[in-house]
């Protein structure tokens, strides 16, 4: 059969293969043994050089870890098996851990290959093995099922091993001694036989159990078992085939055959036959699983002996379990569940695993695990356990397996396309208190599928008893080449919290998720708590930036792609975490950020300060950070800082600062050195700020953070403007800028042995101006940069105790602002002071900048420049710098150019003039808009809300008038409506009447020393009647005050010095007269009502005397003067009867007319008088009846004024 075909071979290099040797091999640093791993053993590297290794297989180099954790290590050994496997090719196999060999077989060839070394290709070294065609005796040729096959433990003198195939089929079995015997053509003696199983029709071979040193177990669809050996007692090549019978003894092929056909009816779809527990020499447990639960146990010997230890149907027991545990349908169970293998737990007698799967619904199966005691009397399952991965899919040619490789504390179940970890039980029940599991997945690009699976028990040095190499499993795939995942020693079990499964999963997403190549699928498809995955990412990000990581070994890399790293990873957790979790909090994000830039700003400060560190020179960086050193820090302080510091970088900022306040006191003595340590200074300020702002805006960005975080816990503020930070800025900037003044006047004296060298002491002081220069335009942006910042984000929180900070930082940051940004001016630097301005929307500086500079700048064109930079201004940046612009004009009293300049924006002069009382001004921009109207009624509101003085409210209302009248000529119309051309009329005439009552008594205060002399001398004029009214003639005193200072006086004031003021006896024409105009007056005042009409009372009040003829009376003359000018028709002003002219405290509210600042006191005396003034009207209305005289003198006016003026009488 086989011998009739040539036996191919890929890469046969075995001279060139790397020896078995007991040797040691010392490897190289960079490239240790893969199995010894320091973490497990604890171990120096120096350690491992000179052990006494046992025969261990060693692996090239090449090496890859994919992920990793404190659990197990998955790792990718060497090349890939994918230039022999086809894409669509099935194929099943396995792994010889003992020769470092596996094998892979398809429908048509065997590939043995080495999974340790590879070829110059970097494939592994492959021998492949033509197959026949399988074909039944009735000419059925099989293409579905796979030809079974084992690696067979090499032969003596020998470390090749052999390999047997079975055809399921045809049961035609081969078998050669070793493969490396295999390739040799054309010799004698060639080391391999072929033999046949006797199958009945549609029998075929399911199961090949490898049971070394009792040889095979073979297993037919049939469910009978078939002990397969390869040799004969003399250990000569024979193929034997005897039949496992529940009978003991050595018996033939067809011998017992009423228990093998028994036995066959119970064992029916048989799905897993594993080698158990050794019995001593060459003989062996084997244990055996059907998919239907019945489970037997056999001991089975070398010679072919076959012991039936015990059999039992598991099957109700296991469907009872879950339904009593998991809450689910027994219908649904006992319908779906499938069984798929069976594994004894190593170093236990009885336990098992098996390993099942049922259906809830159509979608994917649920995989659990059972655990039962073969000992026990009551042969069971005793627990079950549901993974939590449970929707896995597995292909039909692969069916799941257990493997478990010694010590057995860690169990790995291999799907066709993942691996999952649980930690193995060690009594009949799972503890979820210590309970580990986890599943391996690869990505669906990928397309991996695990093809082959085998396992490596651990591996301990007798003599030292370290560990040479940890338990693991291999699997062959499609697509991702060979994997080892090796499991670590578990020396304390521990309750796995969510939090520490969180952060496992996000240091092995983070750390190896994003090498290139890794076939892993790192993302989150369980359930989580988004609290406890934000605390887990910003500690792991702390970790990462402090070093804490054990992921990330910074001992022997330089400290420039130490940072790198850091950086790097800290992207990657952020990027991992965006992708894979939607409601990541603000908070989280932006501690992430602050992490992000810390690390940025370490590196950028690192390249800053690497070349000086090389230099012999002294400097500062050096003298700050070993002021944060510890006990712990070590030799290499600069290095011990930046892996393990940066988590408190902002302190350098300060201490920097303060290095700069120490050394100012040398400045008489030894001004280079100042200049030097404040451009070192600025140096390390500027790296560690400029370059987190930078950063943070790009990261920003990346996060999605598109605005402050609002919370009420003032610790979530930047650490780039902390309050400190902000303070040592602003102070380190006014004295870099006096250190600059003085270095721009060369008054910094040098040390002597400096002078000498003057040569080098000018081009030194060059440098560093230039130095400084640029330097200070970097940080006149920063300073500004962090206010505004600090700003922005104090608004965000909501807290009382920042209510003070917030205000303080702002007034100082506006206060200040300015003189920063014009500071650069001073030193040559206009063109950045402007761009810094425009940058932070600095407009009152831009205005200054401009109009200030003028004498300073020798530019003759400067004055053009100006002009075209305020129009861009004006354009760009709209009313918010127009207004600026408007109000330094008034500020400066520039009203020419407020009102002329930039006309093409003077739509925004209108605005800024309606946004605030510029009354004043703006009616003159109205009227040269031609805006009449507008002009009018501003000049009329001025001079009737703003105006003090007659002269100006008399001046004011001519223009206003001017302009309403203007406005009518311009529209062409003589209505008046809603213009107030009627009330200017009233309000001048009520000007004219204060005017010519001044001029009355004008001539009484000529020689007055001062305003209250020339008050007093007036009222010894004219006030005498006053003497007994003290109340009344302070209000009367009060009035005369303003009509001296030429002040407006209020209506009310303007009539009391009318009605109060002595009238003169003679003549009557001048006293009725004076009543006449506080009528007028009165008229034009347009007062409340109930002022109104208590006004009006005091008007009316008839003569102090009375006259025996009503003719001679100011009553009569008063109301005589008011008829002929029609007054009554024209106003709403009527004569009042004496007994309508009492003043009543009720009705007339004296505290309406008075000021708020006049004492309650003061209008109470006002109100007695005015009471005493009823008592004297009841008298004389009493002696006189002043009502009958008031009805005699209207009488008298009709008799005296023409008819057609009778209607107002």
């Amino acid at each position: 059969m086989f011998s009739e075909q040539k036996i191919q071979h890929r890469r046969v290099l075995s001279h060139a293969r790397c020896p078995f040797s007991l040797d040691t091999l010392a490897r190289p640093s960079e490239a240790p043994l893969y199995w010894v791993r320091p973490d497990l053993v604890g171990e120096n590297r120096a350690d491992r050089v000179g052990v006494s290794l046992c025969s261990v297989p060693l692996v090239d180099y090449g090496v890859i870890e994919w992920t990793k954790n404190e659990f197990y290590c998955l790792s990718r050994l060497i090349g890939s098996i994918d230039h022999f496997i086809k894409e669509d090719a099935f194929a099943a196999g396995s792994f010889d851990s003992r020769t470092g060999y596996g094998l892979v077989v398809t429908n048509t060839a065997a590939y043995v290959f080495s999974y340790l070394h590879s070829g110059p290709d970097n494939h592994p070294v492959t021998l492949t093995f033509p197959l026949p065609q399988d074909m039944a005796k009735d000419r059925f040729l099989n293409k579905d099922v796979l030809p079974l096959g084992a690696l067979v433990a090499p032969c003596a003198g020998s470390d090749e091993p052999g390999l047997v195939i079975v055809m399921p089929i045809s049961g035609r079995i081969a078998y050669w001694e070793s493969i490396g015997g295999a390739i040799a053509e054309g010799l004698i003696h060639k080391k391999s036989i072929e033999g046949r199983i006797p199958l009945v029709s549609g029998e075929m071979c399911v199961c090949l159990c490898n049971a070394e040193p009792a040889n095979f177990v073979l297993a037919t669809s049939s469910g009978k078992l078939l002990h397969l050996s390869l040799v004969d007692s003399s250990a000569r090549l024979h193929i034997g085939l005897l039949n496992m019978t529940s009978s003991s003894g050595i018996c033939g092929l067809f011998s017992s055959f009423t228990g093998a056909l028994w036995s066959a009816t119970t064992r029916r779809d048989i799905c897993s036959i594993n080698a158990g527990e050794l019995k001593g020499r060459g003989a062996r447990d084997v244990i055996v699983c059907t998919k239907r639960g019945t489970v037997s146990k056999w001991e089975v010997t070398r010679n072919g002996y076959a012991k039936l230890i015990l059999e039992k149907n598991l099957w109700n027991s296991m469907v009872e379990i879950l339904v009593s545990t998991l809450d689910i349908s027994f219908s649904m169970v006992e319908k779906s569940l499938l069984i798929y293998d069976i594994m004894p737990i190593p170093n236990s007698t009885s336990l098992v695993l098996i390993l099942a799967s049922f259906l809830v619904s159509l979608d994917s199966p649920n995989y659990v695990l059972f655990i039962s005691d073969l000992e026990s009397t009551a042969l069971k399952v005793t627990s079950v356990h549901l993974l939590q991965y449970h929707g896995l899919h597995s292909d039909l040619l692969f069916h799941p397996r257990i493997l478990i490789p010694k010590p057995g504390d860690m169990t790995i179940i291999v799907f066709s396309d993942a691996l999952y970890l649980i930690l193995t039980p060690t009594e009949e029940t799972f503890d979820s208190e210590i309970l580990f599991e986890d599943i391996i997945t690869f990505n669906r690009e990928n397309r991996v599928q695990i093809l082959a699976a085998g396992y490596e028990d651990s591996l301990i040095d007798p003599s030292s008893k370290k560990i040479i190499r940890n338990p693991s499993v291999l699997v062959a795939t499609k697509n991702a080449g060979i994997l080892r995942c090796e499991t670590f020693k578990i020396t304390r079990p521990h309750k796995d919290l969510i939090s520490r499964k969180n952060r496992r999963k996000l240091d092995q997403a983070v750390f190896y998720g994003f090498l290139d190549g890794n076939p892993i699928n790192f993302s989150w498809t369980s359930e989580y708590d988004i609290e406890n995955i934000q605390a887990v990412a910003i500690n792991l990000s702390h970790d990462i930036l402090t070093s804490a990581s054990k992921y990330h070994s910074s001992s022997f890399i330089p400290l420039e792609n130490d940072l790198f790293l850091k950086s790097l990873n800290l992207s990657r957790l952020s990027k991992y975490l965006l992708l894979n979790f939607d409601s990541i909090s603000s908070e989280t994000r932006w501690k992430l950020c602050w992490d992000a830039e810390k690390c940025e700003s370490a590196q950028n400060l690192w390249s800053k300060i690497n070349t000086r560190l090389t230099k012999v020179e002294d400097n500062i960086i050096t003298d700050i950070i070993k002021g944060l050193a510890t006990k712990e820090t070590g030799k290499n302080v600069i290095r011990w800082w930046f892996q393990k510091g940066l988590q408190n970088i902002a302190c350098i900022v300060s201490k920097a600062y303060k290095c700069c306040v120490d050394v100012i006191s040398l400045v008489e003595k030894d001004g280079l050195r100042v200049l030097k340590t404040i451009a070192e200074a600025n140096e390390i300020i500027l790296a560690i700020l400029v370059s987190a702002q930078k950063f943070r805006k790009k990261r920003a960005e990346f996060l999605k953070l598109n605005e402050p975080l609002y919370s009420n816990d003032n610790s979530l503020l930047p650490w780039t403007s902390s309050s400190d930070i902000l303070s040592v800025l602003s102070n380190h900037y006014n004295l870099t800028n006096a250190i600059m003044l003085e270095f721009k006047r060369d008054n910094l004296p040098l040390e002597d042995k400096v002078q000498n060298t003057l040569n080098s002491v000018e081009s030194m002081k060059i440098s560093l101006k230039e130095t400084l220069v640029t330097q200070l335009i970097d940080l006149a942006e920063l300073i500004c940069c962090s206010f505004e910042e600090r700003i922005l984000w104090t608004k965000s929180i909501q807290m009382n105790s920042l209510d003070n900070e917030k205000k303080n930082i702002e007034e100082k940051y506006l206060s200040s602002r300015g003189n920063w940004i014009k500071f650069l001016a001073e030193i040559d630097k206009l063109d950045k002071s402007f761009e810094i301005a425009e940058k932070y929307r600095d407009f009152r500086t831009l205005v200054e900048l401009c109009y200030e500079i003028g004498d300073k700048n020798m530019d003759y064109n400067w004055n053009d420049q100006v002009t075209r930079r305020i129009n861009w201004y004006l354009y760009t940046f709209k009313e918010e710098f127009a207004d600026v612009l408007y109000r330094y004009f008034m500020e400066k009293g520039h009203l020419f150019n407020l009102l002329e300049d930039f006309s093409d924006y003077h739509h925004y002069l209108s605005r800024f003039f309606k946004s605030g009382n510029y009354g004043r001004i703006s009616w003159m921009h109205e009227i040269g808009t031609d805006r009449f109207k507008d002009a009018g009624n501003t000049l009329y509101n001025i001079s009737q809300n703003d105006e003090n003085f007659v002269f100006n409210k008399r001046v004011e209302l001519s223009i206003s008038k001017l302009c309403f009248l203007e406005y009518l000529k311009s529209h062409n119309t003589e209505k008046i409506n809603g213009l107030p051309l009627i009330n200017i009329e009233y309000h001048l005439e009520a000007l004219q009447i204060q005017s010519s009552l001044l001029d009355e008594i004008r001539s009484f205060i000529e020689n007055a020393i001062d305003i209250n002399a020339a008050v007093d001398l007036v009222v010894e004029k004219i006030g005498q009647s006053l003497k007994k009214r003290p109340a009344t003639k302070i209000v009367f005193k009060r009035a005369l005050k303003n009509l001296i200072l030429e002040k407006i006086l209020d209506p009310e004031d303007l009539i009391d010095l009318l009605t109060l003021k002595d009238k003169k006896t003679t003549s009557y024409e001048i006293s009725a007269n004076e009543y006449y105009l506080a009528l007028k007056v009165l008229n034009s005042s347009q007062l409340p009502l109930i002022r109104h009409q208590s006004v009006e009372k005091t008007i009316w009040r008839p003569d102090t005397s009375v006259e025996a003829d009503t003719k001679y009376t100011a009553l009569y003359e008063t109301i005589n003067l008011c008829v002929i000018s029609k007054f009554f028709e024209n106003s709403n002003i009527y004569p009042i009867s004496p007994k309508n002219a009492y003043f009543d405290p009720k009705l007339d509210d004296l505290c309406s007319r008075f000021s708020k600042n006049t004492h309650d006191s003061e209008i109470s005396v006002f109100s007695t008088e005015l009471l005493k003034e009823n008592q004297l009207l009841d008298k004389y209305e009493a002696k006189a009846n002043l009502d009958s005289w008031f009805i005699a003198i209207m009488e008298a006016l009709k008799l005296e004024i023409p008819e057609d003026n009778q209607k107002a009488c």
